[in-house]
């Protein structure tokens, strides 16, 4: 499941962007909008938790809880 795969890699490499977990998860051209949608679900449901104001200058990062 993609929001468990998602929560192993902010787990093993915690402050990573949605950007930079789907780079991990599907390479350089993968799925950054579907890896933010699941970023975004799990912060709403706790189980990790996101940092920063968002967009281009101060993105959100994703940190285990």
């Amino acid at each position: 499941m993609l929001a468990d795969d998602v929560e192993k890699v902010i787990c093993q490499n915690p402050g990573l962007t949605a950007r930079e977990i789907a780079h991990i998860l599907f390479g350089i051209d993968g799925y950054h909008d579907r890896v933010g949608n699941t970023c975004h679900a799990l912060a709403e449901t706790g189980r990790v938790e996101r940092r920063g104001r968002g967009g281009p200058g101060e993105p959100f990062t994703y940190h285990p809880k």
